[in-house]
């Protein structure tokens, strides 16, 4: 299945476009953390004039960090690049996307000239087992997922993993925002790598650090795999000041005040008429707002009070009614709930 043209894998990041007509307007469409980290004392100019050095430096960081070896880790100037390498391992031809997931996975298909089928999440969270009924060389999922930030169980992460092992395909498990979970529901997923050697585990920095412009990902494999991946990699795809950087984003938290506030938003959204979609446990509250007014008017009356808010319609099983926001800080919070109030009575 190809898609009609690459204008259909847009990112949704509007706030580039939009800042320069209205400087003070803060951005709920990004779901990364509010706290931004300092890079006053990271970053020296004396660096750009040589070439960067060979990421294995990054890589050990993140492997002694992790308690991982360092040939199991393979670091990207963020995620993006990770996936697009990911479909050039071996010869992948079909693609089975668990959805709703990132667009650049089905970019990455349609310019390879995949064999793409599109599964909801819903289906296969209640029977996972469906999964052996499908072709396919790479199942690719999101954990937590983007937008309505739950947080799949262990015994389905693990059951697709397994499938996928059996038909000698890859996971790619997409964990952007797995930072931003509590402690006491996290489970620990680089066991599947160990269990499953044909397993990839994708991670980034730009959620937590809240600092999107800097790209900082990495791919967690099997030696074999990360080995492939590794030779894909063109050179110098991060900067020097990378590594001073890593250090000191590597114990990036969460605003602290983040479950309080992700309490205080549901309950203010399901007052203002809004019906929730799906329980979230990180940084993002997706909702439907339902008939109570035109969404594109919604979403610009917002702009002009200085909230900038993500629409779901290009996202698989969502509408043009369906809506992201951030998670950010309690005042900031407080005055969206105030603005969207403001416009839904009029």
């Amino acid at each position: 299945m190809k898609s009609s043209s690459l204008k259909d894998f847009g990112h949704g990041d509007q706030y580039g476009k939009l800042k320069h007509f209205h400087p003070d307007l803060v951005d709920f469409s990004s779901s990364i953390n509010p706290l931004t980290i300092s890079l006053s004392s990271t970053f020296n100019s004396h660096t750009v004039n040589h070439y960067p050095s060979i990421e294995e430096g990054a890589e050990k960081i993140i492997s002694d960090e992790l308690g991982i070896p360092q040939s199991h880790i393979v670091i990207f100037a963020g995620m993006t690049p990770l996936i697009h390498s990911i479909f050039d391992i071996e010869n992948i031809k079909d693609v089975l996307l668990i959805e709703p997931l990132f667009s650049e996975y089905r970019k990455a298909s349609w310019i390879r000239n995949c064999n793409i089928t599109r599964l909801s999440l819903d289906v296969v969270r209640k029977n996972p087992q469906l999964l052996v009924d499908f072709r396919f060389d790479i199942v690719c999922i999101n954990n937590p997922v983007n937008p309505t930030g739950e947080y799949i169980s262990r015994r389905t992460i693990f059951k697709i993993a397994e499938i996928a092992q059996s038909k000698g395909a890859f996971l790619f498990l997409d964990e952007a925002y797995i930072d931003f979970l509590p402690d006491k529901i996290r489970y620990d997923t680089t066991e599947l790598v160990e269990m499953y050697p044909r397993v990839i585990l994708g991670r980034t920095f730009t959620k937590i650090t809240g600092l999107p412009g800097i790209r900082l990902g990495f791919a967690i494999a099997s030696k074999t795999v990360a080995s492939k991946i590794r030779e894909l990699r063109p050179p110098w795809t991060i900067p020097e000041d990378a590594i001073q950087f890593l250090l000191s984003v590597l114990h990036a938290k969460p605003d602290a005040s983040l479950s309080d506030q992700i309490v205080y938003l549901k309950k203010k959204l399901m007052e203002l008429g809004f019906t929730l979609i799906g329980d979230s446990s990180v940084n993002m509250l997706s909702f439907d707002m339902g008939e109570q007014l035109d969404p594109d008017i919604f979403y610009n009356k917002l702009i002009e009070k200085g909230f900038l808010i993500r629409p779901l319609g290009n996202f698989y099983g969502f509408n043009n009614r369906s809506f992201r926001i951030s998670v950010r800080r309690t005042m900031e919070n407080e005055a969206l709930v105030k603005a969207m109030g403001e416009i839904i009575n009029g």
